[in-house]
């Protein structure tokens, strides 16, 4: 009758709910990623817009930025994009201070390769495989276009 039509429906709803959440599911090292991020962009919100060590010394301005993101790790700016997301303001606001506020960390400060995961520019971020001796060494025959085509990959 009608109770098992509703039943049905509801066998429906878990199967999808399982595979819902089944794909949901990231190894720990994602988890532990994610909870950087959110833990550093709580951690920020406070401070966005109050001009992190402006009116300090360098060295002072330094230390108080470095606590600040080291915990987010390697991934302060993630975190620092989501905390600026959250702040309810412009879109064009939020990217023209995150801009700044990275500028000022990696180049004013030079707090990029101390926090980890090399600068916004993308140089540092990964470490090649191998090397241009190295590939060389195994592609003895490469010419230009094709060693720029390994080097980029």
């Amino acid at each position: 009758g009608e109770g098992s039509g509703d039943g049905g429906r509801k066998d429906k709803r878990d199967t999808s709910l399982r595979r819902l959440l089944v794909s949901l599911r990231r190894p720990k090292s994602d988890m532990r990623s994610i909870e950087s991020i959110l833990d550093g962009a709580e951690r920020l919100r406070p401070r966005l817009w109050d001009g992190v060590g402006a009116g300090t010394d360098q060295s002072d301005a330094r230390w108080e930025c470095y606590r600040l993101l080291r915990p987010a790790g390697e991934y302060w700016r993630e975190a620092l994009v989501l905390s600026l997301a959250c702040s309810g303001r412009d879109a064009s606001e939020c990217a023209a201070r995150y801009v700044e506020l990275v500028l000022r960390v990696e180049d004013g400060l030079r707090l990029g390769p101390l926090l980890g995961g090399g600068d916004a520019r993308g140089t540092g971020a990964t470490r090649p495989l191998l090397d241009g001796s190295r590939v060389r060494e195994l592609l003895p025959d490469i010419d230009g276009e094709g060693f720029r085509e390994v080097a980029c990959a």
